[in-house]
């Protein structure tokens, strides 16, 4: 059962290198379509959730850490970073008084 359950996490190390390679792709482009950011969220997303597993994480490299770790602050990041471009583009109006 061990050994199965070795295996299994050993396929899941493979599957998160996918979405790692997949991500470096996308994060290598100028432009992504809709589609691309989409796969590029539903990827990291993967990796966060997989970075949340002890046995996943006990059978990663100390580079292969760091590399899914990085990718996950991009991600926030690059979050963070459109967030605040909305944000200063829009004007401050309210849509309700104040003392309503």
């Amino acid at each position: 059962m061990e050994e199965f359950r070795l295996e299994l996490t050993q396929k899941n190390v493979e599957a998160a290198y996918d979405s790692v390679n997949l991500v470096n792709e996308l994060n290598s482009k100028e432009t992504l379509t809709e589609e691309e950011t989409r796969r590029k969220e539903a990827n990291i997303q993967h990796l966060k959730i997989m970075m949340d597993k002890p046995e996943f994480v006990v059978l990663l490299t100390k580079a292969q850490k760091t590399e899914i770790e990085t990718l996950e602050k991009y991600r926030d990041w690059e979050t963070d970073r459109k967030s605040t471009r909305l944000n200063s583009s829009h004007s401050a109006k309210s849509r309700m008084p104040s003392s309503a």
